[in-house]
């Protein structure tokens, strides 16, 4: 997770549609590319100037098991990590069938679905839970297609609007 730029393009997977280059518009996209979108949020988190530090302020490793498939998030450390596969001694780990966890791809609530029961947990994910709303923005930008940017790049680029618009 090196790079130049803190701006991080999104993959072509989205919460609703695919669209690499504007094609397959309207199509949803597989579960493997969810999850592949899940780890780019965080990887594009952990390159954020202030995601990255306030993701890290919980403190714990989660593991997310979608079946057949899983990561591993450390959100013990800056920048935090994702990873491929399941680490057996992560402090929580939140698991679902794939028909469990689509929902909170396209906009669900994890804590609701964790309450009712419709995915399964261990440890302490309150820890995780409260990181959550970061990465469903930081997931929600990428699925529309959006970079995730600095402040400071953010800005540059509203200051060259104005220049270009003489506002």
């Amino acid at each position: 997770m090196t790079g130049e730029s803190n701006a991080v393009e999104a993959p072509s997977a989205g919460a609703s549609t695919v669209s690499a280059d504007g094609e397959g518009e309207g199509r949803t996209p597989s579960y493997d590319e969810m999850i592949d979108l899940v780890a780019h949020a965080f990887e594009s988190a952990a390159e954020h100037e202030h995601y990255g530090p306030r993701m890290a302020q919980a403190d714990t490793t989660i593991a997310l098991d979608f079946g057949e498939r899983g990561l591993t998030v450390r959100l013990d450390r800056e920048p935090i990590e994702v990873e491929d596969g399941l680490d057996p001694d992560a402090e929580s780990s939140i698991s679902g069938t794939e028909e469990e966890w689509m929902p909170i791809f396209i906009g669900g609530n994890i804590g609701i679905a964790l309450a009712r029961g419709e995915l399964q947990w261990t440890g302490p994910v309150r820890k995780f839970l409260r990181i959550f709303p970061i990465f469903r923005h930081v997931y929600a930008t990428l699925a529309r297609g959006d970079r995730v940017q600095s402040t400071e790049q953010r800005n540059a680029e509203e200051d060259q609007d104005r220049e270009e618009h003489g506002s």
